[in-house]
C-alpha cells in the first residue's frame, strides 16, 4: 500500500512528466510549425551525411521533402507532419514530428550492390543469408547467416567477409554498432560478429557478457567474470530469501540454473538467470 506521502510524490512526479510531455506543444495542429526545406538540409546533413534537395509534397497537416544521397545516388524523405499527442486516450495537444526512410533505402542499396557477393557465399559455403528487419529492429542485426551444413567456422568466415563489404560501403558510418548473427542448421544460436570490434562472439560468451553487465549495474563498478556453472535452482544459495518474480512450474528439486561467478573488490560473487523482485536477475552482491 501506498502511504499519503509516497502517493503525494507520485502525483507530483507524474505530473512533472506530463508537464515536460506538453511544454511547446500547440494546442491546434494549425499551430503547428513544420519544419522548412532549410530545417531539412540541416536535419540531413546531421543525421544522413552529403545530400541534394529534390522536391517537395504537400500533404494536408505534412510535407515531404525529397533528397537524393550524393555518394549513392538513391533517393529518401524527409517528413515533417503533425502528431497528436495522446495519453490514455485523450488528446491533449499537437506537436511536430519528423521521420525519414533513409536508413531503409541505405541498407536497400547495400544489398542491391552486395547481390553478388551474397549469391557466391551463398553457394560456395553452403550457407543462407538472410536480410532481417532492419531499421525497424530496436537492434543492429543486419544480417543472419543460417549454416546449412552446421560448419560454425565456415560461417563464421562467410560473417566476416559480409562485414568487411558492409563497413566499405558504411561511408556515413552508420553500422558502427551492427551485428551479423551466426545460427546453425537447427536454428540454434553460434554467436554473432560485431563490428565495432570486428570480432567473433559465441553464444556462450555473449550470455556471460549479458549477465556481467547485470553484475555491473549492481556493483556500480568493474567486476571480473570468473567462471560459470550449473547448479540446481534449490541449491543456489540464499535464493530462498528473495521472492520469485513470477510462477513457474517447475520442480526446483530438479531444474538447473546457470551461475556466473564475478570478483568484485577481491571477493567472490555471483548473478543468475533466475528472476526475483522487480525482474532483477538474482545477485547476491548487496
Amino acid at each position: 500500500m501506498l502511504t499519503a506521502y509516497k502517493k503525494s510524490i507520485l502525483i507530483l512526479f507524474l505530473i512533472g512528466i506530463l508537464s515536460f510531455i506538453l511544454y511547446g506543444c500547440a494546442s491546434s495542429p494549425d499551430n503547428v510549425n513544420l519544419k522548412s526545406q532549410k530545417q531539412a538540409d540541416k536535419y540531413v546533413r546531421k543525421n544522413f551525411g552529403n545530400a541534394e534537395y529534390k522536391s517537395v509534397i504537400k500533404g494536408n497537416k505534412s510535407i515531404k521533402y525529397i533528397f537524393s544521397d550524393k555518394t549513392f545516388g538513391f533517393d529518401f524523405y524527409v517528413e515533417s507532419s503533425v502528431s497528436e499527442i495522446n495519453i490514455d486516450g485523450s488528446t491533449f495537444g499537437y506537436t511536430e514530428k519528423t521521420v525519414s526512410n533513409f536508413k531503409d533505402e541505405y541498407y536497400k542499396c547495400f544489398i542491391k550492390q552486395s547481390e553478388y557477393l551474397i549469391k557466391e557465399l551463398e553457394d560456395k559455403n553452403n550457407i543462407e543469408i538472410i536480410l532481417t528487419d532492419y531499421p525497424d529492429l530496436s537492434d543492429m542485426h543486419i544480417f543472419e547467416v543460417h549454416c546449412r551444413d552446421n560448419n560454425e567456422e565456415i560461417g563464421k568466415q562467410s560473417a566476416m567477409v559480409l562485414m568487411s563489404k558492409a563497413k566499405e560501403f558504411d561511408k556515413y558510418s552508420h553500422w558502427d554498432n551492427a551485428i551479423i548473427s551466426i545460427f546453425s542448421k537447427d536454428d540454434s544460436d553460434l554467436g554473432s560478429v560485431y563490428f565495432k570490434s570486428g570480432e567473433f562472439v559465441s553464444q556462450k560468451q555473449e550470455e556471460i557478457n549479458l549477465y556481467m553487465q547485470h553484475a555491473e549495474s549492481k556493483c556500480n563498478g568493474k567486476i571480473k567474470f570468473m567462471y560459470s556453472e550449473k547448479m540446481l535452482i534449490k541449491d543456489v544459495p540464499g535464493l530462498e530469501n528473495h521472492k520469485r518474480s513470477y510462477k513457474i512450474d517447475e520442480d526446483i528439486n530438479r531444474t538447473e540454473t546457470v551461475v556466473y561467478y564475478f570478483s568484485y573488490n577481491k571477493k567472490t560473487y555471483f548473478i543468475c538467470d533466475i528472476l526475483v523482485e522487480e525482474g532483477q536477475f538474482y545477485c547476491n552482491y548487496n
